[in-house]
């Protein structure tokens, strides 16, 4: 089960993205199972939330922010600013690369600077 959980988020995340208003129509899915959350490929009628995967994150997300694993360990999710020289907005920093994308568009929609994907 861990490793599953390497390209999906956890669940706690997803809570707070279906919380912001974000669409519920992910492959996988999250179910609450007696205050355990499992995961399934099919919804649960209770409290279910989409399972994005990385690729699903990704087409959520601005064009201009990007994902990448630093040294092998940590993976950063980075909103770049729009123009000739390089340089970024916002950096989220997880132990997988779904949770970093995750934890940046949670903090994009938060932060108002984009609309929850509908």
């Amino acid at each position: 089960r861990k490793r599953n959980m390497r390209w999906c988020m956890v669940p706690d995340k997803f809570k707070r993205l279906k919380e912001l208003g974000v669409r519920q129509d992910g492959i996988f899915w999250w179910n609450n199972n007696q205050d355990q959350f499992d995961l399934s490929f099919t919804r649960s009628p209770d409290e279910s939330c989409a399972a994005f995967s990385v690729a699903e994150l990704g087409e959520m997300m601005p064009l201009q922010t990007a994902s990448h694993q630093v040294d092998n360990q940590e993976w950063a999710c980075i909103k770049f600013v729009r123009g000739d020289l390089p340089k970024y907005e916002h950096l989220e920093m997880a132990q997988t690369e779904a949770d970093a994308r995750g934890r940046m568009l949670i903090y994009l929609i938060e932060n108002k600077l984009i609309e929850p994907p509908k």
